[in-house]
């Protein structure tokens, strides 16, 4: 399927040659605009491509785009005259990314044939920040293989970076339970034990060399993408990936593990959640060992979290243990004493530290609870001394019955020869 941004277009697949020559042609022309223009790492040795795909930003000083604001129109109708082509637009779902089409050169033909070119524009003002969001669509986002089993081990990738979270909170406060790590792209494949060819293309022309470099990560898991792939919902998710993410989970991982989908890291008796319980212990003790910098905040985080929890439940119990309506509060409290004053008679203000009057202007809230739990210790202490007494007196009338039973015995010369 080639590019599908222009419904009314016809935008096939394309071969190899024509695809380096457009964009080759089109990174010329959007450089003549902006400061950086890349195009994320392809798998090797694709036979088509369905677009041609660029992540830029930075506009040059002297470009008319170059305002604090992004003004969307006014970039997309720059980029129409650079590239010659009347067909351009903002993306609806996606409004951080331009979609173009392009004639594709030196092709005669009847029909109008197109090149979609999608240009996304990155907001990072730095060289860090657009190295981030350069190292993620990489090799056409395989880093989302990887990432899959990376979220249930407690870590995250987004747009701002690498995050940590914490396990007590996620299912509460899913973006307050994350800290952050790193936005380093070496820093996330050293926490995977991955080397930097992912960052450089250090790949060669055949597509195994990269599903091996995934499946080679410490925490690669085949029974994570078989619990995954038995969820509906997951399968129609994967329908709209790329197809090299279609066959790496459907097809290369199965060849690849002759007893997947049960297959299993430490034996048969481990289950996949105490494999991933296991192995998120270790994964935060990595991240810890390599940022120890991050370590207080992380357990601040924690700490702040438990807490507030504790005093919710807490409260909940304070609130429960209160009585309602007006049982089993005191009545022998004074009411405290209202004085209403009007203006321009004295201070309207009451001072910072009211005398006493006639009655207490405050309630004594700890001596009415006091007062309360006194009477119910001395209820509970009545109610145990008289079943004290009880249990005596009934020792008292069986032991006189019993005394009574040995003298009848005696009288009536029972046990005599």
């Amino acid at each position: 399927m080639g590019g599908h941004a222009f419904r009314n277009l016809n935008c096939p697949r394309i071969p190899p040659d024509i695809y380096f020559k457009v964009r080759d042609q089109t990174t010329s022309a959007l450089r003549k605009l902006l400061t950086h223009v890349v195009i994320p790492t392809e798998m090797p040795a694709k036979p088509s491509y369905g677009d041609v795909e660029f992540l830029v930003s930075a506009f040059l000083p002297t470009s008319p785009a170059s305002a604090t604001v992004l003004d969307y129109p006014l970039m997309i109708s720059i980029i129409k005259d650079l590239l010659h082509t009347p067909h351009g637009k903002r993306g609806y779902l996606n409004p951080d990314v331009m979609y173009f089409a392009v004639p594709v050169p030196g092709l005669d033909s009847e029909v109008d044939t197109w090149i979609q070119i999608d240009v996304k524009v990155c907001d990072a003002e730095d060289e860090q920040g657009f190295a981030w969001h350069q190292f993620q669509p990489n090799y056409a986002s395989r880093l989302k293989m990887i990432g899959s089993l990376m979220k249930p081990l407690g870590l995250t990738i987004s747009p701002s970076g690498l995050h940590v979270r914490v396990e007590e909170m996620e299912g509460i406060n899913f973006a307050g339970s994350m800290v952050f790590v790193s936005r380093e792209a070496g820093d996330v494949l050293r926490v995977l034990g991955l080397d930097r060819r992912f960052l450089h293309g250090g790949f060669g022309e055949v597509e195994e060399e990269v599903y091996q470099y995934f499946a080679s990560t410490w925490i690669f898991n085949p029974a994570h993408y078989a619990a995954r792939l038995e969820e509906e919902k997951y399968q129609k998710h994967i329908e709209d990936r790329a197809a090299p993410w279609v066959y790496f989970l459907t097809e290369w991982v199965p060849a690849q593990f002759t007893q997947y989908p049960g297959y299993r890291i430490y034996d048969d008796e481990t289950s996949l959640e105490e494999w991933r319980e296991r192995t998120r212990a270790a994964v935060k003790e990595k991240v810890f060992t390599m940022f120890p910098g991050i370590t207080q905040t992380f357990y601040t985080k924690r700490a702040a979290h438990l807490r507030e929890v504790e005093e919710g439940r807490l409260r909940q119990v304070l609130m429960e243990a209160i009585p309602e309506g007006l049982e089993g509060w005191s009545e022998d409290i004074a009411r405290p004493r209202v004085v209403v004053q009007e203006p321009g008679q004295g201070l309207v203000t009451p001072p910072l530290n009211p005398t006493r009057g006639d009655a207490p202007t405050w309630v004594n809230y700890v001596g009415m609870w006091r007062k309360r739990f006194e009477k119910e210790e001395e209820r509970r202490g009545r109610e145990e001394r008289e079943a004290a007494k009880l249990e005596r007196e009934k020792a008292e009338v069986e032991a006189k019955r019993e005394r009574i039973l040995a003298r009848l015995k005696v009288l009536n010369g029972v046990g005599r020869e």
